[in-house]
């Protein structure tokens, strides 16, 4: 299981709180835009040939001195991955589409230039926004790195985003708690406050952009939100129907096997959209068509083109979601030995199971696999 949504999980059932505080900015209108209704308990399997055209294989060039913990983040312009990793790298690593190793952008340090801890950052037409959690300084370089300007703001930010004159903020206040701003330029109003930190805007991704707008969601509301004039405005609208049988009650939440939240988004353009959500504790996606207002939902997507494991999803934009992997190959050859003593029962799960084993690679290679989606 995603070891994020048990954090979501454990926070809940410790906490014994489910509300998220909201300020006035909220409307309270009844809601008239597009309901998504999606049904976790009779989804399925999503095999990837009826949702997309074609699945591409990156192997990234890594080194001694290129060695990724993790993926944090991931954005792409027509040349090049920008990729951050706070734990391994400790900074954002440059591949051009082949996977070759570029460089790395700004260096991590003290002084004007440099950062100390990066926790988000944004590919700009010409530049590299990064934000320094440390220092509360905007960072911008070039596209090669080189150093352009800062700016003061405010320490303590988990992610940012910009789109035009609108802003929108994340932060953590210390312990279990977070607070989402948004607002015009540098002015920021507090929209969304939840006692559970980082887990309450849409999992690790607080918000998606496109060409011309800001969107959010938060994980224990069912609403999608754009910002527009500074303020945000319900766009969209998920409908658990009865999966969503949870209650509430001063001893915390009740029926707590089937709470459902949710959701993110992983891919929006003109004519669809993918969405992630959490239900029983683990994670759905939910193909939107934006037209016809068709719901495709799946507990799992399966790479049947071309049979390469799927992992989680660190960039979606336009119609392409780019998804990483990598598997210890030790563990790898103890899994394969561990398949062929498993009773055949289940066919279908040894399959799966033994395709992701045999995808072995040496530890600290890493792969972006980029999937297309049919338009």
């Amino acid at each position: 299981m995603n070891k994020r949504l048990k954090s979501i999980s454990s926070l809940l059932i410790a906490s014994g709180l489910l509300a998220v505080a909201c300020n006035q900015q909220k409307e309270q209108q009844p809601f008239s835009g597009p309901v998504i209704k999606v049904n976790p308990v009779s989804s399925t399997t999503i095999k990837i040939s009826d949702v997309a055209d074609s699945v591409v294989v990156v192997k990234l060039q890594t080194s001694d001195s290129v060695v990724f913990a993790r993926i944090d983040k991931l954005e792409l312009d027509s040349a090049n991955y920008y990729i951050l990793d706070k734990e391994g790298i400790k900074g954002i690593a440059v591949f051009d589409r082949e996977g070759k190793f570029i460089r790395q952008i700004g260096q991590q340090g003290g002084g004007q230039g440099k950062y100390e801890v990066i926790t988000d950052f944004q590919l700009k037409p010409g530049k590299v926004e990064v934000y320094d959690q440390q220092t509360g300084k905007l960072i911008s370089y070039d596209l090669q790195g080189n150093y352009l300007a800062e700016k003061a703001v405010e320490k303590g930010y988990l992610a940012f985003a910009s789109v035009q004159d609108t802003t929108g903020w994340a932060t953590s206040c210390g312990g279990f708690c977070g607070n989402l701003m948004v607002g015009i330029g540098d002015k920021k109003t507090s929209y969304l406050s939840s006692p559970f930190k980082d887990y309450l805007f849409g999992k690790d991704k607080y918000f998606y952009t496109t060409n011309n707008a800001l969107y959010f969601t938060d994980v224990f509301d069912t609403y999608i939100y754009q910002v527009r004039g500074g303020t945000p405005h319900p766009a969209y609208k998920l409908d658990f129907g009865a999966a969503a049988n949870i209650n509430f009650s001063k001893s915390g939440p009740q029926n707590q096997q089937k709470a459902a939240y949710g959701p993110t988004i992983e891919v929006m353009n003109e004519k669809q959209m993918l969405l992630t959500f959490v239900y029983h504790e683990l994670q759905y996606y939910a193909f939107y068509d934006r037209n016809s207002g068709q719901v495709r939902c799946g507990d799992m997507l399966s790479n049947d083109i071309n049979r390469v494991p799927l992992g989680q999803i660190v960039y979606g934009r336009d119609n392409m979601f780019v998804t990483n992997y990598e598997v210890d190959e030790q563990r790898a050859k103890e899994g394969l030995a561990y398949i062929q003593q498993m009773p055949p029962a289940d066919t279908a799960g040894i399959s799966r199971l033994k395709a992701m084993f045999e995808a072995a690679r040496p530890l600290g290679t890493t792969y972006l696999v980029h999937t297309f989606l049919k338009s």
